[in-house]
């Protein structure tokens, strides 16, 4: 539990310094670039995890860590190590191909359900990987899987979510009223984002308790130090 709360502050910090670049990078994006804004990820992936995706075509999926990518195709076909998986019969060479539409992109952090994810190469030990990074819990829609023709590699082909974009995804109950297919999606990002603001705040408290209880030492230290002066000055 300790080392989770350590970590907290790294992750919130992280978060936060990813939503203030974000927002610093897309004021300063052209125009002409935010009509199709296109990220690669390249790995490693489990036949059995690359047949599960197939099951989950036009569906939404969440990612629940820090999510690495980059805007360079062939440094995703790199990692994706397409040559090493020719023999492999556990293995596939994937790589997932994320299409934003950032003209739905909000220069604010107002936006609760705001896609966060920023270019962070400029603070990257590996500046030539164009690296682009999300935050966890971001939405994606999953749109196909297809195996490529010219190499051994299967791309996943997947769209960044914005908040209207599965707010709108309707679908019937089994008594034909209205539901919202994503509701526990959306929820269990709301709640995350609240949850990050509550361990802040817990963070914070526990920080400040921490301080007390140092001053409370040293006073209790030169308490002591004073105490054992009285004594030896009476003695004399």
């Amino acid at each position: 539990m300790k080392t989770i709360i350590d970590l907290g502050f790294f992750v919130v910090d992280l978060h936060d310094q990813l939503a203030k670049t974000q927002m610093e990078y897309l004021r300063t994006l052209p125009v002409k670039d935010a009509r199709k804004f296109v990220l690669y990820r390249g790995q490693l992936m489990s036949r059995m995890e690359l047949g599960k995706l197939k099951q989950y075509i036009g569906h939404y999926i969440t990612v629940s860590s820090f999510f690495s990518t980059t805007s360079r195709e062939d440094i995703a076909l790199i990692y994706a190590g397409y040559d090493l998986c020719h023999s492999s019969s556990f293995y596939e060479s994937v790589v997932f191909v994320i299409t934003i539409n950032l003209h739905k992109m909000s220069c604010t952090t107002e936006n609760m359900r705001q896609p966060i994810f920023a270019k962070v190469n400029h603070q990257s030990a590996m500046l030539d990987e164009e690296e682009v990074l999300f935050a966890p819990q971001n939405i994606f829609r999953l749109k196909s899987v297809e195996k490529r023709s010219h190499y051994p590699v299967w791309s996943i082909f997947m769209t960044l979510c914005t908040g209207d974009d599965y707010v709108r995804d309707i679908q019937f109950d089994q008594n034909g009223r209205p539901f919202d297919a994503e509701r526990k999606v959306r929820e269990q990002v709301e709640n995350l984002t609240r949850g990050l603001q509550l361990k802040r705040g817990r963070l914070s408290i526990n920080a400040k308790y921490d301080l007390l209880k140092r001053k409370r030492n040293q006073l209790e230290r030169h308490l002591g130090n004073l105490l054992s002066q009285c004594a030896t000055v009476n003695n004399n």
